[in-house]
């Protein structure tokens, strides 16, 4: 792993990239342009994970006294590509942000940094989806304000890492597990273990990002596959009581040996082949109400994630 050196700083926010180009390029010039004063400053650490478009070469071109480039060998999945970031981060306050969002506002990093060293625990600055597709952006909305509503509760296990900042003191607690290679729980799998050290979350108003990516069912299908096959498994294993409660595991046939679990494993090959009917159906010229496509999303990702659970059995 090779890392470049930037001098120390109030706050670091990491980037994990894998094949990010050309999206990631306006998240860079977003994160760059957040205002720094003479009593705030922040770094820019990208983590090529592994990446095989020229993201590197990019990133070799825009390198400046912010930018520090820390580069996996190989591709490693998300949580790792966070701990390499983390290890390399030198400001007081270490956040995350995708490739594929950007901030609204121009002194969003301060605010997250003022939250953080006035109340003494995590400030998470909540997402706001864009999309063309007018189904999309509103499913995105619905999920990212239930997650800002369930945090409000204490439930800080249910947010992303995305657009999250901490004190660089809790990562000497836990770091973001290895044992996640693949899509998903990795961010669910932390904060409960940080919420078992009794730390904390507020939600920072003026620190909100937009999140940019273009969804397709098949992307979608895919992730949640992934996730039955192997992260799930994982997350029950180290989080049983959380799992059962949650519901994935309502669509998992080790947990819910029910009936109709095995036909919605056995419809994934057919669901699986039609995600471009079921994206013609999702689109804005489809007449069909939002209720029936939100009901057709929520079949064919459950259908995903029991086939991909199914296959370990």
């Amino acid at each position: 792993m090779k890392i470049s050196k930037s001098p120390r700083v109030n706050l670091s926010v990491i980037l994990p990239v894998y094949n990010g180009m050309p999206v990631v390029k306006n998240t860079i010039d977003n994160l760059l342009s957040q205002r720094t004063s003479d009593v705030f400053s922040y770094e820019l650490i990208v983590v090529d994970d592994g990446s095989t478009d020229n993201l590197l070469n990019y990133l070799e071109e825009r390198k400046s006294f912010r930018i520090k480039i820390v580069e996996l060998d190989r591709n490693s999945g998300r949580a790792l590509a966070c701990n390499a970031g983390i290890r390399a981060a030198n400001g007081e306050v270490v956040g995350f942000i995708d490739a594929d969002c950007a901030f609204v506002n121009d002194d969003a990093l301060l605010k997250h940094y003022e939250s953080v060293r006035n109340n003494k625990e995590g400030s998470y600055g909540g997402l706001r989806a864009e999309s063309r597709n007018k189904f999309w952006k509103t499913y995105q909305e619905n999920v990212f304000s239930k997650w800002k509503e369930e945090l409000g509760k204490g439930s800080i296990e249910a947010i992303s890492s995305t657009n999250l900042f901490v004190p660089v003191e809790w990562f000497k607690l836990e770091v973001f597990s290895p044992l996640y290679k693949g899509y998903g729980f990795e961010d669910r799998d932390l904060l409960i273990r940080m919420k078992s050290h009794g730390k904390k979350i507020s939600f920072c108003d003026g620190a909100l990002v937009i999140h940019y990516s273009p969804t397709y069912i098949a992307e979608l299908v895919q992730k949640m596959y992934e996730m039955g096959c192997f992260s799930g498994e994982v997350f029950s294993q180290l989080h049983y009581s959380e799992y059962v409660s949650s519901n994935y595991a309502k669509v998992d046939p080790r947990v819910n040996k029910g009936l109709l679990v095995k036909i919605l494993y056995a419809l994934y090959p057919f669901l699986a082949g039609k995600t471009n009917f079921i994206d013609m159906l999702l689109s804005n010229k489809s007449c069909f109400p939002y209720v029936l496509k939100n009901a057709v999303v929520k079949l064919v990702l459950a259908s995903a994630y029991a086939a991909g659970v199914n296959r370990r059995l």
